[in-house]
């Protein structure tokens, strides 16, 4: 999987748990903090702000 990829299916995820749960359940939060440190982590290693 590439790291686009990850952040896509974190993405994807998210959507579904939104629709499931609504966008204050602490899954679909949760799930929003992934996507933020993956693509934080991702711009660290790369260097790309």
């Amino acid at each position: 999987m590439t790291k686009i990829e990850l952040l896509s299916e974190i993405w994807r995820i998210k959507g579904l748990a939104e629709q499931e749960y609504g966008p204050q359940h602490p899954i679909t939060k949760k799930l929003g903090d992934m996507h933020t440190d993956a693509q934080a982590l991702l711009q660290e290693k790369t260097g790309k702000p």
